[in-house]
């Protein structure tokens, strides 16, 4: 009986010393490594990784993480196009988007179904039907993008199944936000795909980002093949909402999945999958903080997100975008541009952008969010309307700062004068002269000038408010303000963005009292200016003053070692102006190392930088030091040991908390009762080897 005790006993014992201990188990349901036939991706779930993917060897030299989010935007859209066509080696169709379908749009390798786009219902390849089954859907509608059934329009990229509904009501609608519409639903699932209004289509949040990331892989692809691909905005509301969709839906395994089955289809790769920060740099944002991202899981701080699997890591902050000066704009091709300048003027759909070179429009078509006197940057596509380079509706805008607006002494144009712009428009700051009528009413009120002696007509565009014109309707009015353009097709119209008005004949001012504004004066290396003429009075400027030139008399701090040796320089505390100058070497006799810092189990650590204390130079630069392993404590009693059971110890990482644990014997026990002094630390084929012994000492004895 005491035997049979004993054999029970040690089987326990062997059951318990498999199943006891801390285990920690780390799930991951992403594939270790894609497969390159079929999706092997799950929809929903977050990539947080680029291990197990291509983007590593596809991804190197010039076309790196860290190499790419250094460029500015102009030239980050042009090395994509070059690396995303030169690596697109197969040239699929249209059929060959049916066709693969249950490859690149499978979930979980499960060839049998495939996710449509809008609706993410798991269809059948024999469901498709062009009424009532699913179909083949332009992500970036052919009529917008100007393809067909070829090139973009057969990317396997860009072209996704979709239920034949859910396709249909999207039709051509650019991408946007929607309150009210219609809700669309697919034919096959009767599933909720997203909501239709008159001008946009809403997916659901749970692809928006999807499309987005489809919608820019479009755009630097074909961008120099297609005029309709020319700027996102073509297809979506604004670079602004297309970001933030591509935040709002991180990408997830499958996606990447696709990623990798596509790209074994014809070469290359989706790259905004891989590295969504990209979007960001492409349009010289700043990459919103705390991001999820396949390259590095999480961004970090107001910047660019380091490199994945085979790219390195640590990258880059978004660089600035290429400005270029406005006169350079209106003398070029229509394009996608970045410009700065001052808000001169606006009204209640626009305003006007000005800088050392000239001006133009930025199209809003609503009360633009700028007022007179910001400095703002402004990135977006450019359109020709009135005879004049415009920056068209969806461009972005940043306000960098703010200061004075100095308008000119307005032209006087005669009737004649009036009547040069219809053969040339150029922006100027003029006055005219005319009798004010109105036409039209609410929202469609026109306010027009009748010119004498001019066959063109006067037309105060969109004014901002409209109180003091009303006072004014059947009087000659004198008006101040810029020429934007000239429009009409019978009759045509003189375009002004209105900065003042008044009645001609009214009260004339003496201007006897008059003031002077924005006068600076002069240091060593900045100019001054004069300050312009203004009536106390009526406000009028009846001056311009004019530039005083910097006095050139510096105000140095001290000479400063420069990269160690014989070189100083030093600084200008009012223009930042440099000078330098050589002196005898330093031996560097006095050396010590400065931030240095000790690696552990949570961090790297740093060796630290040697300098010279005498003066100043950085003599060796330090090395990183590798992450540590854990530092644990001393043992601590979890649970004390009796003569019939084991105990636990444990001991804890100074640094970061983490435990690890470990067997105390039962106690000992005299007489013929079972005895187990033996200290079991869990883990391999230890583990192993001590169940099987004791099985087979007091089970299979």
């Amino acid at each position: 009986m005491k035997e049979r005790a004993k054999k029970i006993c040690a089987a326990w014992i062997a059951v318990w010393i498999l199943f006891s201990g801390s285990i920690h188990i780390t799930v991951s349901a992403a594939p270790s490594s894609y497969s390159k036939t079929s999706n092997s991706g799950e929809r929903g779930e977050i990539c947080t990784t680029l291990e197990g993917t291509s983007a590593g060897s596809y991804y190197t030299g010039s076309y790196t993480y860290e190499a790419m989010a250094a460029l500015s935007s102009g030239s980050l859209k042009s090395t994509l196009n070059t690396l995303l066509s030169s690596t697109h080696k197969k040239t699929t169709s249209y059929k060959d988007c049916k066709e693969k379908a249950t490859s690149t749009d499978c979930e979980n390798n499960d060839t049998g179904h495939f996710t449509t786009l809008y609706t993410s219902y798991s269809a059948t390849y024999g469901q498709f039907n062009g009424g009532a089954g699913w179909n083949r859907e332009h992500v970036w509608p052919q009529s917008l993008g100007g393809f067909k059934t070829s090139g973009a329009g057969a990317d396997m990229h860009h072209i996704r199944p979709s239920e034949s509904r859910t396709n249909n009501d999207r039709g051509n609608l650019k991408y946007g936000y929607v309150t009210g519409g219609s809700t669309s639903v697919g034919n096959l699932s009767g599933i909720t795909g997203g909501a239709k209004g008159s001008s946009y289509y809403e997916p659901l949040d749970n692809v928006k980002g999807d499309v987005a990331r489809i919608i820019l892989y479009v755009y630097v692809r074909y961008y120099d093949e297609y005029s309709g691909c020319g700027s996102v905005t073509n297809v979506f509301q604004s670079v602004d909402v297309l970001l933030e969709w591509c935040e709002l839906d991180p990408v997830d395994t499958w996606e990447m999945g696709r990623n990798e089955v596509v790209q074994n289809i014809q070469g290359n790769r989706n790259v905004f999958i891989d590295y969504p920060e990209l979007a960001w740099t492409l349009f010289g944002e700043e990459v919103p903080e705390g991001m999820t991202t396949p390259s590095k899981g999480t961004t970090g701080t107001g910047g660019g997100s380091g490199g994945g699997s085979g790219s390195g890591s640590g990258g880059s902050d978004v660089t600035e975008p290429t400005v270029t000066p406005i006169a350079t704009i209106i003398a070029s091709s229509m394009n996608e541009y970045t410009a700065e300048g001052i808000v001169v003027a606006r009204n209640a759909q626009s305003y006007l952008l000005k800088d050392e070179t000239g001006i133009m429009m930025v199209y809003v078509k609503s009360m633009p969010e700028v007022e007179i006197g910001d400095k703002v940057r402004v990135t977006g596509s450019t359109t020709e309307y009135g005879g004049a380079v415009q920056f068209s509706q969806g461009a972005m805008h940043e306000v960098l700062g703010s200061e004075q607006v100095r308008y000119p002494v307005p032209t006087k144009l005669t009737g004649a004068d009036c009547d040069e712009y219809l053969s040339g428009v150029s922006i100027d700051y003029v006055t005219v002269t005319g009798m004010l009528s109105t036409s039209g009413s609410g929202t469609k009120t026109y306010y027009n000038l009748a010119i004498g002696g001019a066959d063109i007509t006067g037309s105060i565009t969109y004014p901002e408010s409209t109180g003091q014109l009303s006072s004014l309707i059947g009087k000659e009015v004198q008006v101040s303000g810029y020429v934007t353009g000239v429009t009409g097709s019978s009759a045509k119209y003189l375009n002004l963005m209105m900065t003042d008005i008044r009645e001609v004949g009214a009260e004339v001012c003496a201007h006897a009292e008059t003031r002077l504004e924005g006068a600076e004066s002069a240091d060593c290396g900045n100019p001054g200016y004069t300050g312009d003429t203004y009536c106390v009075a009526c406000g009028e400027k009846l001056s311009v003053g004019s530039i005083l030139l910097p006095t050139g008399a510096h105000e140095w701090g001290t000479w400063t070692p420069v990269d160690g040796m014989d070189n100083e320089q030093r600084k200008c505390s009012v223009c930042d102006k440099t000078e330098d100058r050589t002196v005898s070497a330093c031996g560097h006799l006095n050396a010590e190392i400065r931030d240095a810092v000790e690696a552990n189990c949570t961090k790297e650590g740093y060796t630290g930088d040697t300098y010279c204390k005498d003066c100043g130079t950085l003599i060796l630069k330090g090395k990183n030091v590798a992450v540590t392993s854990h530092e644990y404590g001393e043992a601590e009693i979890v649970k004390e040991a009796t003569v019939d059971q084991t105990g636990l110890s444990q001991q804890t990482c100074v640094h970061c908390g983490a435990a690890t644990y470990a067997t105390i014997p039962m106690a000992e026990q005299q007489g013929n009762d079972l005895v187990l002094p033996v200290a079991i630390s869990v883990g391999g084929v230890g583990l192993a080897g001590l169940v099987f012994f004791a099985i087979k000492k007091f089970v299979l004895k």
